[in-house]
Formats: C-alpha cells, sequence, structure tokens
C-alpha cells in the first residue's frame, strides 16, 4: 500500500480484547494520546479486517472490540506470514462490575450473563499464549504507571505523555460515548456494583454462575465468600 512522507512499515498490530464493559475504550483513548507513531480508528473495528485492509504507515497499529476474543487464532495466524508482528492486550474486571454495567445507549445491563460466560471460557484459553498480556480494569484505575511500563514493555513502543495524563490537551477524535464522558481516573468505578439498585441483578449472577464467589477469590477481587450474605 502506498505510504505517506515519513512514513514507517508496520512494526506491530496491538489488539485490545477482553470483557467488554473493562477499560477497552479508555486504554485505546489512553494509547492514541499517549504513544508514538501509532494508527488507531474512530470506532470500534474488527481486527482481522482492518490487518487486511489497513495501511501499514505507522510502527503500530492497534485495535479495540471485544469480541475479536474469538478472533484470535485468526488474526495470529494472518500475521504469521508477514514481516509485522501482532500482540493482544486481554482485558479483565471483577464480573461484578462488567455485568452490572449500563452502556449510555441502553437502558438495561450491556453484557448477559451468556455473553460473559462465553468470553471467560475462551479468555482462559486465550491467555495461555506469550503473545497475550493480561490488564485488569482495576490496574488502569490504580496503576495506571505500571500499566504503562508493562505494555511498552510487551510491545516496544515510545510514550509521549504519561498514560494517567490521557484526558489533558485531549487531540483524539476517537468516539468515546462507552465512556459516559472522558474525565479523570476515578476509583469510585470500581465499586459501582454495590449499588443497591444492583441487588437483584447481584443475586441473579450467583444463582446464574455456580462458582462465581470461587471465582472471584481465585481472580483477586474477593479473600472470602462473606460479601455473599448480603445477598441471601
Amino acid at each position: 500500500s502506498w505510504a505517506m512522507p515519513g512514513a514507517q512499515p508496520l512494526q506491530c498490530h496491538v489488539c485490545i480484547i477482553g470483557y467488554p464493559r473493562s477499560g477497552s475504550t479508555l486504554l485505546y483513548l489512553m494509547v492514541h494520546e499517549c504513544v508514538e507513531s501509532v494508527r488507531v480508528y474512530p470506532k470500534e473495528m474488527s481486527a482481522i479486517n482492518i490487518a487486511r485492509r489497513s495501511l501499514r504507515n505507522r510502527r503500530f497499529l492497534v485495535t479495540k472490540r471485544p469480541l475479536d476474543t474469538f478472533w484470535v487464532d485468526e488474526i495470529r495466524d494472518f500475521y504469521r506470514r508477514r514481516r509485522a508482528d501482532c500482540r493482544f492486550v486481554a482485558l479483565t474486571r471483577d464480573p461484578r462490575s462488567v455485568l452490572t454495567s449500563i452502556h449510555v445507549k441502553r437502558d438495561d445491563y450491556f453484557v448477559t450473563i451468556d455473553r460473559w460466560k462465553a468470553l471467560r471460557t475462551h479468555l482462559e484459553y486465550v491467555t495461555t499464549f506469550d503473545d497475550v498480556i493480561r490488564i485488569d480494569y482495576r490496574d488502569i484505575i490504580e496503576s495506571c504507571d505500571e500499566v504503562e511500563r508493562r505494555m511498552s514493555a510487551f510491545v516496544n513502543w515510545s510514550v509521549k505523555k504519561p498514560f494517567r495524563s490521557f484526558h489533558v490537551d485531549r487531540k483524539s477524535e476517537l468516539v468515546t460515548r462507552a465512556m459516559n464522558g472522558v474525565r479523570p481516573l476515578d476509583s469510585s468505578a470500581l465499586q459501582k456494583w454495590r449499588d443497591p439498585k444492583h441487588h437483584g441483578r447481584i443475586r441473579e449472577l450467583l444463582e446464574e454462575i455456580d462458582d462465581l464467589p470461587e471465582f472471584l477469590i481465585r481472580e483477586g477481587y474477593e479473600s472470602d465468600t462473606a460479601w455473599v450474605n448480603n445477598y441471601k
């Protein structure tokens, strides 16, 4: 494909995958605002389609789409026969937050339990590979500098301003409706699932996800099952 003056050959396609409502738009915006020589797209698009059609005149191509979790093998196979590499950033989040999240464009819960279960199964497979790094939403909010460091080491790109300053002098034209507004990092988002209005939803999760309390302990979101007593 044609190249712009000063263009560089594509070095790596970074695919942001994982659970919906786990900070993919936030991280995507951080990358666009803070990383040098990166190409992104205004809205969510299929990574495999972008890989096949995109101009390769930036060192880094970054896409984000939770459903690409199911396409990791195909994306990897595409780049296996090409000079450029691919890397996957798998975003995770406390399922109680994912499954009580309400998108600005909808009035009901955005992620169904069945969809979460399907993604959970595939993420357990995907994250066994060396070209996948896992980042939790809590890490982005509470340890943003460490997330920046880990991603820079993983992809080998240069950062022009700190990830935590993504909202300062913002130039990006990315569609950010999913974030319900661009604002500084706020740790209160981690506990919104505790709002009494979600009480019935949490009880439903406990009924439909048999191992939810154990899963939360295993993933580090809880140290015990005492929280369940509030939903009996």
